[in-house]
């Protein structure tokens, strides 16, 4: 009992806030770096391209551009539009006008109950495949909801904000959930219907949007939070969740 109360009063400690400072020559290179990234877009995000990003770019040994993209990788480039304009690389109105040619051209991609599918050619916007991914669909709707968002405090483009919200509410992610198992199936094949037997079943996973913004939405039950596996590890003094590969993209990807 006594143990439990000192627990008790630990746990009910006020962390003190507080900002991590950088120096001036730390901010300086970070920011290029953020520059960099952008200028990557403005290169490969082209009209000739549908104002949608490559899947990646091969400089060596030979230059080859992966002319197909996912939910993820437009979701991410929406959000990353508006950090630019956030910090300062690039400008709002500038942000605004790259946003809305990609929302343009989502509003033309051929859709399952909603949802993009995995894969698109950024040349034609066929569908590649016939994959709908629950993960990418979670990723690309909470970077949307983030990105509508910013238009809505920062910009007066109703219309934008209302497209982006359309494509928002119209994404049916029930579809993807196992009732039985209280999970979300890792996709559904589009040509059959079928989901997907996997499921993803721990907290610390790319996932975890997909989760938070579902039940958030009232597509999933709250106690689906409690189905995901919190299953601990230690090494020396550190103890944390474990992954299925222990990446750093399966523990911070969500926090992004």
């Amino acid at each position: 009992m006594i143990c439990a109360r000192v627990g008790a009063v630990c746990l009910d400690r006020v962390i003190p806030s507080g900002s991590i400072r950088i120096s001036d020559s730390d901010r300086s290179e970070l920011l290029s770096e953020a520059e960099k990234y952008m200028n990557f877009f403005r290169d490969y995000v082209t009209e000739e391209e549908n104002f949608l990003p490559p899947d990646n770019v091969q400089y060596t040994p030979v230059y080859r551009v992966a002319r197909r993209t996912s939910p993820t990788n437009i979701g991410m480039y929406l959000l990353s539009c508006v950090c630019a304009a956030e910090l300062g690389i690039t400008d709002a109105e500038t942000a605004e006008t790259c946003i809305a040619r990609t929302v343009e051209t989502v509003k033309k991609l051929e859709k399952y109950r909603g949802n993009l599918y995995n894969w698109y050619s950024t040349e034609n916007l066929s569908v590649l495949g016939s994959f709908v991914s629950s993960v990418d669909s979670g990723n690309f709707l909470c970077c949307m909801v983030a990105v509508r968002q910013w238009l809505l405090k920062n910009r007066n483009n109703t219309a934008l904000a209302e497209a982006m919200e359309k494509i928002i509410a119209e994404a049916d992610l029930k579809i993807f959930y196992n009732s039985p198992r209280n999970l979300f199936s890792t996709g559904i094949n589009a040509d059959t219907g079928e989901a997907a037997p996997n499921c993803y079943d721990m907290l610390m996973s790319e996932a975890r949007m997909l989760s938070f913004f579902a039940i958030a939405t009232g597509q999933a039950p709250k106690k689906h939070w409690q189905s995901l596996s919190r299953t601990m590890s230690r090494n020396g003094k550190y103890a944390g969740p474990v992954a299925w590969t222990g990446t750093m993209f399966e523990f911070f990807m969500p926090e992004l």
